[in-house]
This record gives C-alpha cells, sequence and structure tokens, in this order.
C-alpha cells in the first residue's frame, strides 16, 4: 500500500479533528444547516452545533471550511476490488464505505486491516465466493441441492463474510433451501435475481416468490428487466413491482452507470483506455479492459451466436437503459430504497463511478437530495437493518462512524458538487484533497512498469507463446511482487477457451499461472482439475479437487470433478 496511511493514523488516533464553519448537509433530511461545527475523534463524530455551544478538545486539529459543505461520506455498495490499493481511488472521489460483491480470503484480509487503519482507508464489506447453479459460471461456487447450499452458507459465515451473494441459476429448490440457510446463520443474502421468475405467472407472483423468503437486495436494477419484466419495456406492471418491492422492504442497485459505461466501451474504447482515471487502474484491472480481455468481445467468444454489430449492441444498451431509468423513478417515487453501486471496477474507474451514478440518478428523474441519498443515508440504512451491530454511518450524527466529505459546493442544489471534494474523512482520518492525489500520484510511477509486462504477457498469451508469456510473469514477480499482474478472470477465460477447443496443453499452461496467481481460490483448483482431467491425470485432478473442496465446502464443481476421478467423497 502507498506509504502514510497508517502514519497520519497514529497522529490522529488522540486528537481531534474540527470541521469548523461549515454548511451542514447532515441527510438527515433535506434541509442544511449553516455555520456549523463538527467534531470527530477516534473515529466518531462526537459534537455538531454552533461554534459557542460546541466544545473543542485541545490540541485539536481546525480544518476551515467557511463556504464549503460537509456531508457523509459516499458509499458504493456494489464494487469488485482487484487490489488492496484500489480504496486509495475511491475515496479520492469521496467514497467512504464500499460492499465487495465477490469476495475471497484476500479480501477478508484487506477489509480487516482497513478496520485496523494498516491500509488508507475506508470501510469494506464483502460476499464470498458468488453462489450459483447450473449453467455454471466456472469462477463461482456452485450448489445443485440444498444440503451444498447449507454447506456453502455455513461455510461463508464461518469465514466472517458479511453477506452470501447468489447468482442468477439457482434453481427454485435450491435458492429457497440457500435462504433458509442463510436465515439460520444469520447472514443476509443480496446479489442477482434467479432466472426462473421469467415467466412465473406474472410480475406479482414472480416478485413474492422470491423476496417473501428473504432476499434483501437486488445487485443491479437491469435483473428486474431480465427477470419479471422478461426483458420486455412493460411499464403497465410497474406500479405493481414497485408496490410488491416496497411491501417486502428490498433495497435496489440501480447500477445505471454501468450502461452508460457498456456503451463508451463498444463504441470508443480506445477512449475509455485514454481516459485520466485509467492511469490509477492496477494493472489487473486494466488487463480485463484492454481490447483482446474487454468482456463485450469475449463473452461472444462463448455464445451460441455472434453478438450484433457494434453500433446495433450499443443501440441496444440504450433502449434498455431508457426502460431502467423508467423503472428506477418509478422505484424511488414508490418509496423503494435505492442505493448507489456500480460495479467498477469490473465495469467503470473506482470512485468515479460513484459520481457518474449520481448523475445518472439524476438523469433518470431523481431528485439531487434522492440522488444523494442513495450515496449516503440509504446505504447506512440498509447497513444497520443488515448489520446492526456495527457503527452506523451515512448521516451526520453524533455517533456515527466519522465518514464525511467536504465539498466546494452545494450538492443537493446539483449532484455535480458531489464531485468537488475539498477533502475527504474515513474513520476519522483527514485528508485534504491534496493528500489522495499525492498518493495516487505515487500509484501511477508504480504501475508504469507492471502495466507495461502485463501488455507484453496479453500479447504473447494471445499469441499462444507459453514460454515467452510465462517469462514476462516471472520477471513481474520482482517488478510487482505485491499484487497479482493479471486479472483472475483474464487468465481463466483464455484457458476456458483453450479447454473448450481441445487445446488441452495451453488451458494446463493458462490455468497453472492462475493457480499460482491465486492459490487461494478455490476455482483455480477446480480449473486444474479440470484440465488434468481433461489430460488423464486423475491423481493430478483428484488433488486438486480436494483442495477445491476444503477451500469450499458443498461445491458441486469440486464434488462432480471427484466423481469423474472415481472418488465419491
Amino acid at each position: 500500500m502507498v506509504a502514510g496511511c497508517a502514519t497520519a493514523r497514529a497522529a490522529l488516533r488522540e486528537d481531534a479533528v474540527v470541521f469548523a464553519n461549515v454548511t451542514l448537509v447532515s441527510m438527515k433530511s433535506s434541509v442544511e444547516e449553516p455555520h456549523v461545527t463538527v467534531v470527530t475523534q477516534h473515529g466518531v463524530i462526537t459534537a455538531i452545533g454552533p461554534r459557542a455551544r460546541v466544545r473543542v478538545p485541545p490540541r485539536s486539529h481546525i480544518v476551515d471550511g467557511t463556504g464549503k459543505y460537509l456531508a457523509p461520506g459516499l458509499a458504493d455498495m456494489h464494487v469488485h476490488l482487484f487490489t488492496r490499493d484500489e480504496p486509495l481511488s475511491y475515496l479520492a472521489h469521496g467514497v467512504t464505505t464500499l460492499a465487495n460483491m465477490d469476495g475471497a480470503p484476500w479480501t477478508l484480509r484487506w477489509r480487516d486491516s482497513l478496520a485496523a487503519g494498516t491500509l488508507c482507508c475506508g470501510t469494506v464489506y464483502t460476499v464470498g465466493s458468488t453462489v450459483d447453479g447450473l449453467p455454471l459460471n466456472w469462477m463461482f461456487t456452485t450448489a445443485r441441492d440444498s444440503s451444498q447450499a447449507r454447506q456453502i452458507v455455513a461455510a461463508q459465515k464461518a469465514d466472517g463474510y458479511d453477506f452470501i451473494k447468489v447468482y442468477s441459476t439457482l434453481s427454485p429448490v435450491v435458492y429457497a433451501g440457500l435462504l433458509r440457510a442463510a436465515k439460520q446463520e444469520q447472514i443476509p443474502v443480496v446479489g442477482h435475481l434467479p432466472r426462473w421468475i421469467r415467466g412465473a405467472g406474472g410480475a406479482r407472483r414472480g416478485v413474492d416468490s422470491v423476496f417473501t423468503m428473504g432476499q434483501l437486495m437486488v445487485a443491479h436494477g437491469e435483473e428486474l428487466y431480465y427477470t419479471v419484466f422478461a426483458g420486455k419495456a412493460d411499464s403497465a406492471i410497474l406500479p405493481q413491482v414497485a408496490h410488491d418491492l416496497h411491501a417486502a422492504d428490498v433495497v435496489v442497485t440501480p447500477n445505471l452507470c454501468a450502461y452508460t459505461r457498456i456503451i463508451r466501451e463498444i463504441e470508443d474504447l480506445p477512449g475509455v483506455l485514454a481516459d485520466s482515471e485509467a492511469r490509477y487502474a492496477p494493472p489487473a484491472t486494466l488487463n480485463q479492459w484492454i481490447p483482446a480481455n474487454n468482456r463485450y468481445n469475449v463473452l461472444n467468444r462463448f455464445a451460441d451466436k455472434p453478438s450484433p454489430a457494434p453500433a446495433e449492441l450499443a443501440a441496444q444498451f440504450r433502449s434498455v437503459r431508457v426502460f431502467l431509468r423508467l423503472i428506477t423513478r418509478t422505484l424511488n417515487d414508490s418509496g423503494v430504497p435505492l442505493i448507489v453501486g456500480t460495479d467498477s471496477p469490473a465495469i467503470g474507474f473506482a470512485g468515479q463511478s460513484a459520481q457518474d451514478e449520481l448523475h445518472e440518478l439524476v438523469a433518470a428523474g431523481l431528485s439531487p437530495y434522492d440522488a444523494f441519498r442513495a450515496a449516503t443515508r440509504n446505504a447506512g440504512e440498509f447497513m444497520a437493518r443488515v448489520h446492526p451491530e456495527a457503527r452506523r454511518f451515512g448521516v451526520v450524527r453524533v455517533g456515527y462512524r466519522a465518514d464525511l466529505v467536504l465539498l466546494d459546493g452545494d450538492p443537493l442544489a446539483n449532484v455535480d458538487n458531489a464531485g468537488r471534494v475539498a477533502g475527504v474523512m474515513a474513520r476519522g482520518l483527514w485528508l485534504p484533497r491534496t493528500r489522495p492525489a499525492e498518493m495516487r500520484r505515487v500509484l501511477v510511477e508504480a504501475y508504469r512498469r507492471p502495466k507495461s509486462l502485463m501488455l507484453q504477457w496479453d500479447s504473447l498469451a494471445e499469441a499462444h507463446d507459453i514460454p515467452g508469456a510465462k517469462r514476462v510473469l516471472e520477471s513481474a514477480r520482482g517488478v510487482y511482487p505485491r499484487e497479482p499482474l493479471l486479472s483472475q478472470w483474464v487468465v481463466y477465460t483464455k484457458g476456458r477457451e483453450a479447454l473448450e477447443t481441445g487445446d488441452v496443453t495451453m488451458a494446463l499452461e493458462m490455468f497453472r499461472m492462475n493457480l499460482e496467481l491465486y492459490p487461494e481460490h478455490h476455482s483455480t483448483h477446480n480449473d486444474m482439475a479440470r484440465a488434468l482431467l481433461a489430460s488423464h491425470d486423475t491423481v493430478g485432478a483428484r488433488r486438486e479437487a480436494e483442495d477445491a473442496l476444503r477451500r469450499a465446502p458443498g461445491d458441486w464443481v469440486a464434488l462432480d470433478l471427484l466423481k469423474k476421478t472415481g472418488h465419491v467423497p
């Protein structure tokens, strides 16, 4: 991690930070309060009021807030962390709370290091490995019966994850069993919607059949479109859908900015890669965006039929975005809580995407206050509901976590002002705007050589020059030892394509590299087992499948691979 965070936190551990003479955007309501003093100490807001009524502790660090607006730090409740450095880019854009939506042992370590103040900075909540059914995504944990689902839920709860994330192809029986297990284990369920909702007797029955079981959050607005609405812009049933979601007390993450970013990638990927924010993307993040690996090219390799031409594909995304905006506005007007989530950096830039989502919510018809509430108060209330033992956030209130953003303009007048960050405080650590900027400049230099090596590796891998790719990866370990140079998804995709086209040697080498890069992830062991089986090495395949099952108890893929080796667990 970039140096300086731990030192800064130690210096402020005892001393108070005081924001003097700010206009307070507390988010308790839309009313703003001028000339307010806010005191924070030990990572908590300890006093709020007019300067004459607020006791300022001795040795306080005073931040002059004259002409500025103090608001809760933003929350992005759908991210995919690639490295431990990415929270810094979120901080630079005023985002102090993250919900990681596909977890692994290392994300648990990052979460705990952030909480301890040894990484800079903010708060992370994380799901475990995403749980799916069939047809499968090889990188997820898979359940085909309720017993497997119970094992998966119990294991992820025991490991300390904050949520269970479900995906799209869980069967009705397994989905219901998973939700029962999660209720018993007292761990909340979030994520996608099961595709069997589509056509299941109409929208009302479809929504009721899921949300009365206990899923608490829908991770994308598009999940409603592709399930309840069966991929049709049927506005006639929208009021009923909104009513049912509200009655079930379900939170929705619209994630509109993802569609705008997808359209941009389709139409102008070079422009995306030339964006100034791309400088701060780690090599493994950038690895998934470059043309050879961009998912809107790569996914087409595994499709039953070719994708439409780029212009037609972009037009389709634009059409869906129009209806998603209508869904978003209707849900908001019906009282369904909306929370900001961006899917970054899988789609979009870390931190910047949260600002983009605020603009998308306003474009959908929300007021600036409602949009800003989705990034602050609504997220905090959701987390207070699912983890009531945790320190609360999302509102500027005494006793709440000292997650704050100081802005040069009023965000409730214009959401553009949410991006005018004069400084950010996360868990009591105050960083004026120059500090994240300086720290990110260090990252740019640190990433320069690794990014060059990543591009070399990818070019060699695409040319099937495995010896050359291995040499580059070995060189990268000396240059960039802290994090994997490559995206796990990218290496897996190249191996999967090789295996499906019969190139077992290439698949073995890709999966072996992924296993070296990500040895703690169950799926890299499953991938090796699958490739070893294809090469008739049943002993090696059994060893890898057993390792995968130790890391992901109940995983159907590992169990199935073991059976294929002749071993019945």
